[in-house]
């Protein structure tokens, strides 16, 4: 895939290289900018280039002042996160509470330390930022409610954009979600238009509506961790599942969930250095099992949170299993956590990690082009 071929992918690094000009003037930022101008220049597109840079890094600049993500509340907003708050202290145990409001709303600030130092060390941390995986299984469960209710197909999915933009709206909006979200919302355009499209692509173009109105959201680190587990998905996993596999039980069940997890891994493995200052070796094999145990716990909160509005017993019925999932995957996070070594690294390395990373991606683009 020649990624530079898409004026999305070229307008993305520019507001990112124009960020990091504004807030990290380094002379390191010259060898990341290397590869672009000489795409800018050979495409004789340069003038315009140079002037969206120097336009939106004085932009960016002005913008320091403030949060690097401010959460957006509107008026129900309080009053439905105290309710599934009541919910969740009624049900759930203490150390489950919390770990629920990472996985569903993306909010750490209710889990344990302890937790949160073990999902580092064992490279999980990225599951607690709502993401691509949690819309997934969001729509998929809300769009079975909707078949069971046999609500007419053209109705269900603008229901279904309502209802994600509602759990945007109770995740604070947070980068992570954004990006999810207006991903969706991109797919889902793309089918009502009946027009196809790319998303690799739409995962850059969500990039850049959320930094064309925040631009310290790419130093918020669950937007990295999201954007960048994605990227690795689309664009490095392609290249794994042409190897050819006879047995296609071994492909569909071992293969391509671990060359997924890889791929995920080698992606985000600059930033989990950068930030944590350590290198996990856990992940590649953790995802394996997490991932799929997330896509059970996911639809039992909601599925506890739906039964909450008439039925208490079924909600204790559902709430128990939750728990007992819940319990499963601490239990694994801290198995992973003492079998696998973290090694650990200095935070500076994270920048060669990172440069590695980009030069591999970029071979892989010209290797691609000439062929």
């Amino acid at each position: 895939m020649n990624l530079f071929s898409f004026p999305s992918v070229r307008i993305f690094l520019l507001l990112v290289f124009s960020i990091l000009f504004a807030f990290y003037f380094h002379p390191i930022l010259f060898l990341l900018l290397i590869p672009f101008i000489y795409l800018t220049f050979r495409e004789k597109r340069y003038f315009y280039y140079l002037f969206f840079f120097i336009s939106f890094s004085f932009y960016a600049y002005i913008s320091k002042t403030k949060e690097i993500f401010e959460e957006r509340n509107f008026l129900f907003h309080q009053k439905v996160i105290n309710y599934i708050e009541n919910i969740f202290d009624d049900y759930l145990e203490k150390e489950n509470k919390g770990l629920v409001y990472g996985l569903f709303f993306g909010d750490k600030s209710k889990l344990s330390y302890e937790l949160k130092e073990i999902f580092k060390k064992t490279g999980l941390y990225h599951i607690l930022a709502v993401s691509g995986l949690h819309i997934t299984i969001f729509a998929f469960v809300i769009l079975t409610i909707f078949n069971i209710f046999q609500i007419p197909f053209s109705l269900k999915y603008f229901l279904l954009i309502f209802f994600i933009l509602l759990y945007a709206c109770l995740c604070s909006f947070r980068p992570s979600i954004l990006r999810a979200g207006i991903m969706f919302l991109f797919l889902s355009f793309s089918y009502f238009l009946n027009r196809k499209t790319l998303p690799i692509v739409n995962l850059f173009s969500s990039g850049i509506l959320i930094l064309l109105f925040s631009p310290l959201s790419l130093f918020n680190i669950s937007f990295q961790l999201s954007f960048l587990a994605t990227f690795g998905i689309l664009y490095f996993y392609p290249y794994f599942n042409n190897l050819k596999i006879n047995n296609s039980i071994i492909k569909n069940l071992l293969i391509k969930p671990f060359f997924i997890s890889l791929s995920c891994y080698f992606a985000t493995l600059p930033i989990l250095i950068s930030n944590f200052g350590t290198i996990p070796t856990a992940s590649i094999f953790a995802n394996l099992i997490v991932a799929p145990l997330i896509g059970f716990i996911i639809p039992l909160i909601l599925i506890v949170l739906f039964f909450s509005l008439f039925s208490s017993f079924l909600t204790l019925i559902f709430s128990q299993s939750l728990n007992l999932l819940l319990k499963l995957l601490i239990i694994l996070t801290k198995f992973f956590s003492q079998i696998f070594p973290l090694i650990k690294i200095e935070k500076e390395y994270g920048i060669i990690f990172l440069l590695t990373f980009l030069l591999i991606t970029f071979l892989i683009n010209s290797f691609y082009q000439n062929n």
